[in-house]
């Protein structure tokens, strides 16, 4: 599950909730922090889109999810 990053950045990915309706016990929302840390410069809004952008299709594309 390999994102292309700018080169001298990390990504860090972390859980922050999971919430089920009782009436709806086939459908998740978890909401994620995603933080993303270039060494070597200032990330543009459309460079971090890119990698949001990224992201979501993979997550789509292995478990169905759908960003929001």
């Amino acid at each position: 599950a390999n994102i292309d990053l700018p080169v001298h950045a990390t990504l860090s990915l972390a859980t922050v909730d999971i919430f089920q309706k009782p009436d709806e016990l086939d459908v998740k929302q978890v909401t994620f922090r995603i933080t993303v840390t270039p060494y070597d410069g200032t990330l543009t809004s459309t460079g971090v889109n890119e990698i949001l952008d990224a992201a979501a299709e993979k997550s789509r594309s292995t478990i169905d999810a759908v960003r929001v």
